[in-house]
């Protein structure tokens, strides 16, 4: 398994960005034989993070590189730096752009992974539960499968909640705009959906999981409704645990279990 860090300064959030981008432990192109499981570029998933936290947070509090160590897929992690992976008139950046559309397109020129829909993956957990749903929602022609773990996806709820700290209260409003702006920069999750809906379009999958003591339970069980109403496919999982590690670390085999990878062993080489 191998590991590359990228900085490079990214037009769309006009600063320089931290990624780091776990490989598969097959990558090299001299083990990538007929018959192998991934004979091109190899799908990838988009693993976001949550508030006040960075792109090394998944491979210090997690199993993430050993869990991957069978899988033909690539992790790409990205810093989300606070700006809730939206657009936001306030910071000039426009971070959905960024994953969508920039990240992809540097990475594509430098690291052996796919840009095909089915072969590409994104999810996150609290805060980056959201990002990967807007992300899911505003670009379904990029994405087969979304992942929210823990994720605050009830914005109904979320700019209602007072029990928030003010600084996350204030990251957002200043990233995402106030509730009422939500729907005028694209933003508004019910909107994405009645619009998609409207045209016709192919969302993708979802994987929406959260633990039943957590604050935000009823967030992910809101838009899991959601879903149902604008007929999107999607697995949801509701059991014990919170809004901490270990329930994010006991979900991450789940994770990928679902995505549609096909494992391999030493003897598939």
């Amino acid at each position: 398994m191998g590991k590359c860090h990228f900085n490079f300064y990214s037009e769309y959030l006009k600063r320089n960005v931290d990624i780091d981008v776990i490989l598969p432990e097959e990558y090299g192109y001299g083990r990538r034989q007929k018959g192998h499981p991934i004979e091109k570029d190899f799908p990838v998933l988009y693993l976001l993070h949550g508030y006040n936290s960075d792109f090394e947070t998944w491979e210090r509090n997690s199993t993430l590189p050993f869990q991957l160590r069978d899988l033909p897929l690539a992790v790409v992690l990205p810093s989300g730096y606070n700006l809730w992976y939206g657009n936001g008139e306030k910071t000039g950046m426009d971070y959905t752009s960024f994953l969508a559309h920039e990240l992809p397109a540097v990475l594509k020129n430098t690291v052996n992974i796919s840009d095909r829909r089915e072969d590409t993956f994104i999810g996150g957990l609290s805060m980056g539960g959201f990002g990967a749903v807007l992300l899911g929602l505003k670009y379904p022609e990029k994405y087969s499968r979304v992942i929210s773990l823990s994720g605050v996806t009830d914005l109904d709820l979320f700019y209602a909640d007072d029990s928030f700290k003010t600084a996350i209260n204030r990251d957002r409003d200043i990233s995402l705009g106030k509730r009422d702006d939500l729907r005028k920069n694209h933003n508004d999750f019910e909107m994405l959906l009645e619009e998609g809906r409207e045209k016709g379009t192919e969302f993708p999958e979802f994987y929406i999981a959260c633990g039943i003591e957590d604050p935000v339970a009823q967030y992910s069980w809101n838009f899991k409704e959601k879903l149902k109403k604008y007929q999107v496919p999607f697995q949801y999982v509701e059991r014990t645990g919170n809004h901490n590690w270990v329930f994010w670390e006991e979900e991450l085999p789940e994770v990928l279990s679902w995505l549609p990878l096909k494992k391999y062993g030493k003897e598939d080489l």
